[in-house]
């Protein structure tokens, strides 16, 4: 049938060619289901956007039972800078109840590949549920501390390991281990969201499953 829709079809065609020459199959197949994007694609040029976090792991169990916040944190927590010690002590540690209450969940956990911002973070895996205060304690508890909880295995010991936490504003918290002598403990990096932080390749994502 020679209609005017398949001449523009056989011509976008013809023009979309020898794009795909260079595509690989993935790229290929991303052009199949979003047809729609072909005729902007044959003037800019064929290119499609490299996702940036790659899955390590998914629904690992983490838990926690009770404890005493402030009793907890002076024993684990150390900051590189005095304004992430004055951001985390007034905007996430005081939304916190003194007593943090037993927690339990799966985590999946996503490793950066190129640098990515928070903002890119949190879209790329789809806008997860973020953790509240009590459950970033929980978490963090569960990972750091108390015995062996399967998702601890993931945590990168040589680049920060990344929870957002919502407090009503989100913060990205980014834990690394200290390597200071005599120091035991874990450095929190502390960044507002809405700052368009990022973080490097090589960084983890723990979040919720």
């Amino acid at each position: 049938m020679d209609t005017p829709f398949v001449k523009r079809a056989y011509n976008l065609g013809l023009k979309a060619v020898p794009n795909f020459t260079a595509l690989s199959e993935e790229q290929i197949a991303y052009y199949e289901k979003h047809l729609d994007e072909l005729p902007a694609a044959v003037k800019r040029g064929f290119v499609v956007s490299e996702k940036r976090l790659k899955l390590i792991a998914e629904n690992v169990s983490v838990s926690t039972r009770s404890f005493e916040r402030d009793q907890f944190f002076d024993e684990v927590l150390h900051f590189g800078f005095t304004e992430f010690k004055e951001t985390f002590t007034a905007e996430i540690l005081s939304a916190m109840p003194q007593e943090i209450p037993s927690f339990g969940g799966t985590l999946s956990v996503v490793e950066i590949i190129r640098d990515i911002s928070d903002l890119d973070i949190l879209s790329e895996l789809g806008c997860p549920r973020l953790f509240n205060a009590s459950e970033f304690a929980g978490v963090v508890s569960g990972l750091l501390m108390h015995g062996y909880n399967p998702a601890s295995g993931f945590l990168s010991d040589r680049f920060p390991n990344v929870i957002h936490v919502d407090t009503g504003k989100v913060f990205a918290v980014g834990l690394r281990p200290s390597r200071e002598e005599g120091s035991p403990g874990w450095f929190f990096d502390v960044y507002p969201v809405e700052g368009n932080s990022s973080w490097v390749a090589g960084c983890r994502v723990f979040f919720h499953s």
